[in-house]
């Protein structure tokens, strides 16, 4: 899951290259806070702010930190399976 607040983007890249080397596909979830929830009001959320304000399209755009991460990871994740999908096309099958 990418965008938790104690989630960098070092610790999900971490887990995609264990996910990776397993062989098994990696997919991302965005994070996106939930009202009446601990990490909701640890964020600085409260019961008045809009709805679109806190889902996973428009929260990351909050935090330009946060954003950058994202697209850092989903930019690793997107190369790993191009070199994934370019090396399994190159296998020689008996």
């Amino acid at each position: 899951m990418i965008g938790l607040p104690e989630l960098t983007g070092e610790l999900v890249i971490k887990s995609i290259d264990f996910v990776h080397s397993l062989g098994i596909a990696s997919h991302l979830t965005e994070f996106s806070p939930i009202p009446g929830t601990s990490v909701f009001n640890q964020l600085g959320f409260n019961d008045t702010i809009d709805p679109c304000l806190h889902n996973n399209i428009t929260f990351p755009a909050l935090n330009e930190s946060m954003r950058k991460e994202m697209k850092k990871v989903k930019t690793y994740l997107s190369k790993l399976r191009l070199i994934s999908n370019h090396l399994s096309s190159c296998d020689v099958k008996d």
